[in-house]
């Protein structure tokens, strides 16, 4: 369709003089490579976010784990669910320090992303050493547990960049881990076995949904706002009128 109508139909930008132009967020004088993650100053609420949406998770993949490997997995898979609602923590770390590299890489600090996996690879290898030899569980909790270190180790480190504040960080999670603790309470009562999983797995997430809303008002708005995203727009005819200007019209006629 641009070969036909042209680009400037869609009066997007070519690359034409890119370099001697200053494109987007990048002109060449930044010594990195993402300044605009580097401007970046609403961290707090990105780490809400990821806190609303992993903590809960987490909690309900350890609550749930038992009916969750019977009904995927089947019976004999029994013995692994100490090791999945360890796994569970791994996770939570991870999910929490997840964009703790793009933080590095955007205010040149590239080279904490190779000390914070020295550290990763230090800590696994003692726990699973110390661990490993007493069963699947163990080298689960090993490697949570180098997980939790080298998350926090990373963490710490993008707080200070970022000069995220302990009671910015504080604020961020408390809301989220009361909400799921009281999801977890509503899991809890549910009887074990399939009535739990599918019960337990609604209700809980009701009980967590109003709890958050209650203690966190603009947290639940925002989820609101980013489910009400990934609706799909309706249906219609897009139709494009050729002018001088080269403006596009969207048509909502059914045929």
């Amino acid at each position: 369709m641009a070969g036909q109508l042209g680009i400037a139909s869609f009066k997007t930008p070519d690359l034409r003089n890119v370099l001697v132009t200053g494109p987007y967020f990048h002109d060449g004088s930044q010594e990195t490579l993402f300044p605009a993650l580097a401007l970046v100053q609403d961290d707090e609420r990105r780490l809400r976010m990821v806190a609303v949406f992993s903590i809960p998770t987490s909690v309900g993949l350890a609550l749930l784990a038992p009916e969750l490997i019977a009904v995927v997995l089947g019976p004999r898979w029994e013995g692994a669910v100490p090791a999945v609602r360890v796994l569970a923590g791994f996770g939570l770390c991870a999910a929490l320090s997840a964009t703790t590299g793009d933080v590095f890489k955007a205010t040149a600090r590239s080279h904490l992303i190779l000390r914070v996996g020295a550290v990763h690879s230090a800590a696994l290898w003692i726990g699973l050493a110390c661990l490993a030899s007493r069963g699947v569980a163990f080298a689960a909790l090993a490697v949570t547990g180098a997980a939790a270190v080298s998350s926090l180790a990373a963490f710490a480190a993008a707080a200070g960049i970022l000069a995220l504040r302990p009671g910015a960080i504080v604020r961020a999670l408390a809301a989220p881990a009361a909400a799921s603790t009281l999801m977890a309470a509503a899991v809890y009562v549910v009887p074990a076995g399939t009535t739990r999983l599918v019960g337990g797995a609604l209700g809980g997430a009701a009980v967590y949904a109003a709890a958050l809303a209650l203690l966190a008002p603009e947290d639940g708005r925002e989820v609101r706002r980013l489910i009400g995203a990934l609706r799909p727009a309706p249906r219609g005819r897009v139709s494009l009128e050729l002018k001088g200007t080269g403006s596009a019209r969207t048509s909502r006629d059914p045929c």
